[in-house]
């Protein structure tokens, strides 16, 4: 696990297969991404970061489209 990530509070839900990252890399550097749970049918996103440009944006549009093709439905409070 990165230091972007609480390594402490997260290392044993990390170990069980319930947190999930995202990672953004270009060039051999991590550059954006994002992690959350998963608990059941549900994905609760917990934080997402950048260094560059829009990277955690790519993060979240990659996860959104792997959590549909995984039969999670994509929610929020607008929508």
């Amino acid at each position: 696990m990165d230091k972007w990530r609480n390594q402490a509070a997260l290392s044993r839900p990390f170990d069980l297969g319930a947190v999930h990252t995202v990672e953004c890399w270009r060039e051999e550097r991590l550059v954006g991404g994002l992690y959350g749970v998963a608990l059941g049918a549900a994905f609760f996103g917990e934080s997402m970061f950048h260094r560059e440009t829009d990277a955690s944006k790519v993060a979240l549009t990659h996860l959104v489209a792997r959590l549909r093709a995984g039969g999670f439905v994509c929610w929020t409070p607008n929508s």
